[in-house]
C-alpha cells in the first residue's frame, strides 16, 4: 500500500472542497500503488448527485509530459482517467501538503486470465496511443543501461547466481546495440512505460480504462508493447503465449504498422522489458523477483521473432 494511506478522513475530507465536486461521502484506501497512495473516494453534489473518484496522493508532482499526455488522450475520447481541475483551474491539487490527482473512477476490473480478445483491445489501445503520442515532448527514460548496470553491480552478490547470470546475458546482448544505428532508428515517443494488468480495467473483453501513466517518458514506442506483452502475455512458468502475443500484435499493427528495425528487434526488447523490471523489482523488496527472472530466462532462452508478412498493416 502507498505511503500516505493512513490520511484521516477530516483531511481527506477538507482537501476534497478544493475541487469543488461536493462534499465526502465516503474514502478508503486502496491496496494499488507503491510509490503514491490512491483512495476510492465518493462525493454528493448540491443536487444529490453522487459521483465515484479516485484520489492519488504522490510523493512529487506529476510530470508536465503525464499531464500533456493524458489530456490528449481524453481529447481523443480514450479511455484514461484524465484528471479534473481544482476550484483554481489547477490538475494537480494538495492534499496534506502533498500534491494530488483527482480523477473519475473508471468501471470495470484488473484482469486475472487475460484473454485474446482482452490482448488485442490492449494493442488496439497502444497502436492508437502511439499515433497520438510520438511528437510530444518529455523525458527520457530513465532506466536505460547505465541504470541496468548500476542495478546489477548493487544486487548481483545479494541475488541467486542464476539470476545474476540471466541478468549479465541480458546486459552483454543489449550493450551489443549501444551504438548500432538501426538500434537507435526505432521510432520514439512518449509511452506508459507500465503496462501490467492491473493498471488496465476491463468488462468483460472490452477495455473501459487505462491507469497510472506516472511513469510517461520518450522512448522507443515498441518498448512499450514489450512491456505490455511481458506481463500481459507470459504464463506461469514465465513462458510467452504464442497465441495471446499475436492477438496483442495484431490488434497493435492495425492501428500503427511496425517498422523493419522494430520488427528485427522485437526479440531485445522483450528482454530489455523483462531487465528493466527484474532489476526494479531487485529494489523493491514489495514484489518477489522470480517471477520476472522467469520471463527473461524465457526471452533469452526462447526469442520470440516477427514476420512481416504475418502483421496486419495498419489502414
Amino acid at each position: 500500500m502507498g505511503v500516505y494511506s493512513e490520511l484521516s478522513r477530516d483531511v481527506l475530507a477538507a482537501a476534497i472542497v478544493g475541487w469543488g465536486r461536493g462534499l465526502l461521502l465516503e474514502a478508503a484506501p486502496t491496496e494499488l500503488g507503491i510509490e503514491n497512495s490512491n483512495f476510492f473516494v465518493s462525493t454528493e453534489d448540491t443536487d444529490g448527485e453522487v459521483r465515484e473518484w479516485v484520489l492519488t496522493v504522490m510523493a512529487e508532482r506529476p510530470s508536465d509530459a503525464t499531464l500533456t499526455m493524458l489530456e490528449l488522450l481524453e481529447t481523443a475520447r480514450m479511455p484514461v482517467p484524465a484528471p479534473v481541475p481544482d476550484l483554481d483551474g489547477r490538475r494537480v491539487g494538495r492534499v496534506d501538503g502533498h500534491p494530488a490527482l483527482l480523477t473519475p473512477r473508471l468501471p470495470g476490473g484488473h484482469p486475472e486470465r487475460p484473454t485474446p480478445a482482452q490482448c488485442h483491445a490492449l494493442g488496439d489501445f497502444l497502436g492508437r496511443m502511439h499515433r497520438l503520442t510520438a511528437r510530444l515532448e518529455g523525458p527520457p527514460h530513465p532506466r536505460d543501461l547505465a541504470w541496468l548496470e548500476a542495478g546489477y553491480s548493487a544486487h548481483v552478490r545479494r541475488t541467486s547466481h542464476e539470476t545474476g547470470s540471466l541478468l549479465r546475458s541480458a546486459l552483454d546482448a543489449l550493450r551489443s546495440v549501444e551504438h548500432r544505428g538501426d538500434w537507435h532508428r526505432m521510432p520514439t515517443g512518449l509511452i506508459h512505460g507500465d503496462l501490467f494488468r492491473d493498471n488496465t480495467m476491463f468488462d468483460g473483453d472490452v477495455l473501459t480504462g487505462v491507469i497510472d501513466f506516472h511513469h510517461a517518458a520518450r522512448a522507443p514506442l515498441a518498448f512499450d508493447l514489450a512491456v505490455a506483452a511481458m506481463d500481459w502475455c507470459s504464463g506461469p512458468d514465465g513462458r510467452l503465449d504464442a497465441e495471446l502475443t499475436r492477438m496483442m500484435l495484431d490488434g497493435y499493427a492495425r492501428r500503427r504498422s511496425l517498422t523493419r528495425e522494430e520488427l528485427w528487434f522485437w526479440p531485445l526488447l522483450l528482454v530489455l522489458a523483462c531487465a528493466r523490471f527484474l532489476v526494479a523489482r531487485l529494489h523493491s523488496p514489495r514484489k518477489a523477483p522470480e517471477e520476472q527472472a522467469a520471463r527473461l530466462a524465457d526471452r533469452l532462452a526462447r526469442p520470440m521473432y516477427l514476420h512481416p508478412e504475418l502483421l496486419p498493416r495498419a489502414a
